[in-house]
């Protein structure tokens, strides 16, 4: 499995894939899109599915084979396996200013079983740049940008990944690498070109994404599933876990880390219930480190496939990994960067980053962290339908500059009286963290859902036209945009 062997050929595997896929691509004709038991219990401070991506998945995979075979054979993109790629050219952008365009995943219309399509927007208008459709029999799974917002890498999987009530879960099917070019103004504003980064294999999930800040180097988490199921009817704990870098230009594989598994410990662990996020894992420190969240269980707990609530937590971590240390099964003895202190359940409480900051990694150019915080200004009380308790608001959230040796500092803070549904999700911040765009939701009863996606700046919040991808009553899967 992917992982246990750093020095495993990818190539090799890749065309043992490939060859087992075209045996039976004679014998199955199509398959359905693969529908994923939810591994994640919602938090109580999140507003979204939350799962892990490995019940179910064995079964349908020899009748997709046949679909990926199929996807690959009409893809009428330009491929080329071992040519150049052409680096980003076009200057970041400044500090406190805002990414011009934003690319989304966007479930083409018609049916629930359409494919994702890539939409390029003008971010402070929603003014559509340009729709970029995945290969025949493909759905794009993920997005991630660099530092030029002109660069970004999208992978495909077989079949469709939405339904109409929001994201439905990834599967384990193989994912295709492209690179994204914005030129926006021109002929052709958008254009898509098959990278020679090998597909992930068969049976092995995505956990994270991250393109590098000078859009050269593809950092992906990868992670087998568990076999069997729980006694509680939950998919089995995950096995190894592995976080590779590769090449943009070349697809050549430069690091390889590993980490087997361990019952009491959750690492890689997307915040919105997709695998392929772009939060999950993030490059920092001007591309010389990788970010990603680590939970521990107490003593005497383990992974019986769903969130752990905050009770039963040991810790809650961000780790960093240098990107010059040698590749090996040393995944776990990165740095910890930042822990996170727990909160008693139902006391008054500041405003504290907890969990959801081990998943939603948001960086300042200097390492500084940008997370959602949550506290309570007093108890609440009898707490109805909806986690509403009437009277005073008693539910603090805000926005968060957080730093591993100073007091954190307050960005943006609201009160409500609902805490199901209320919340402020940093998406990106400038370099300088003086400007973030965010997804904000105040719920004041339970009949409010709407969001509101826009800019915080020096603790003003000016809404901006809510990107397609977010725009989704009761599921907000911020993995779906990238700048």
């Amino acid at each position: 499995m992917l992982g246990d062997n750093t020095g495993l050929d990818d190539t090799v595997l890749a065309d043992e894939t490939a060859a087992a896929m075209r045996e039976l691509a004679d014998t199955v004709t199509g398959a359905p899109p693969l529908r994923l038991t939810p591994r994640f219990a919602p938090a109580p401070s999140r507003h979204w599915s939350r799962h892990r991506l490995w019940s179910r998945w064995l079964a349908p995979l020899a009748a997709a084979a046949a679909v990926i075979t199929l996807a690959i054979t009409l893809v009428t993109l330009r491929i080329i396996p071992n040519g150049p790629v052409v680096p980003p050219t076009t200057p970041a952008a400044t500090s406190g200013t805002v990414p011009a365009y934003y690319a989304e995943l966007v479930q083409e219309p018609g049916g629930e079983n359409n494919p994702d399509q890539i939409q390029v927007r003008e971010t402070l208008t929603g003014h559509l740049v340009a729709t970029v459709n995945p290969p025949s029999g493909a759905t794009f799974a993920g997005v991630a940008g660099a530092a030029d917002n002109r660069t970004f890498v999208v992978d495909t999987q077989p079949g469709a990944i939405q339904s109409p009530n929001g994201p439905a879960d990834q599967s384990v099917l193989p994912r295709v690498w492209y690179l994204l070019r914005l030129s926006p103004g021109s002929a052709r504003p958008a254009t898509l070109t098959r990278l020679a980064i090998p597909p992930s294999p068969l049976g092995t999930g995505v956990d994270g994404i991250a393109l590098s800040p000078d859009g050269a180097r593809l950092a992906i988490a990868f992670q087998t599933p568990g076999r069997g199921m729980t006694p509680g009817g939950n998919p089995a704990p995950n096995g190894t876990v592995t976080l590779r870098v590769y090449s943009v230009r070349t697809g050549a594989l430069l690091r390889s880390w590993s980490a087997p598994p361990r019952p009491d410990e959750y690492v890689f662990t997307p915040a919105d219930g997709q695998s392929d996020s772009n939060l999950s894992l993030a490059w920092i420190n001007g591309g010389t480190t990788l970010a990603f969240g680590e939970l521990t269980l107490k003593p005497g707990l383990s992974d019986d496939g769903a969130l752990p609530p905050p009770p039963d937590l040991k810790s809650e971590a961000i780790l960093e990994q240098p990107y010059d240390a040698p590749s090996g099964a040393t995944l776990l003895a990165a740095r910890v960067a930042f822990t996170f202190p727990g909160q008693t359940a139902g006391k008054p409480a500041s405003l504290q980053c907890g969990e959801a900051a081990t998943s939603d990694l948001v960086f300042a150019a200097d390492g500084q962290l940008i997370c959602e915080g949550t506290g309570l200004s007093r108890q609440p009380g009898q707490v109805g339908s909806g986690s509403c308790a009437p009277g005073t608001p008693w539910y603090l959230f805000g926005l968060l500059e957080y730093a591993a040796s100073a007091p954190a500092r307050v960005l943006r803070q609201y009160t409500s009286n609902c805490a199901g549904q209320s919340a402020v999700l940093p998406m990106w911040t400038s370099p300088s963290g003086s400007t973030q765009l965010v997804l904000l939701s105040r719920q004041d009863s339970v009949t409010d859902r709407q969001p509101t996606f826009g800019v915080v700046r020096n603790g003003e919040f000016t809404a901006l036209p809510i990107p397609a991808a977010l725009d989704t009553a009761g599921s907000f899967p911020l993995s779906y945009v990238a700048w």
